[in-house]
């Protein structure tokens, strides 16, 4: 399981967005929002931290791994 703190994910679209890129990056990966808590939660069929984080960087947000 990785895990990012995403500061600027504010809504569900944001999540989507988020979705969107990360399935790009892995399309096997499971993802698991946590908006309240600004938290991103994946666990990666076969993607890496860094692939991971360029891709939510890669779609307009911060990750910050945790």
């Amino acid at each position: 399981m990785i895990a990012f703190q995403v500061k600027d994910l504010s809504c569900g679209h944001c999540a989507s967005k988020i979705n969107r890129a990360l399935r790009e990056a892995d399309p096997e990966a499971r993802v698991h929002f946590d908006v309240p808590a600004l938290r991103v939660e994946i666990d990666p069929a076969y993607a890496d931290t860094a692939e991971l984080s360029e891709a939510i960087t890669a779609a307009g947000y911060t990750p910050v791994p945790v």
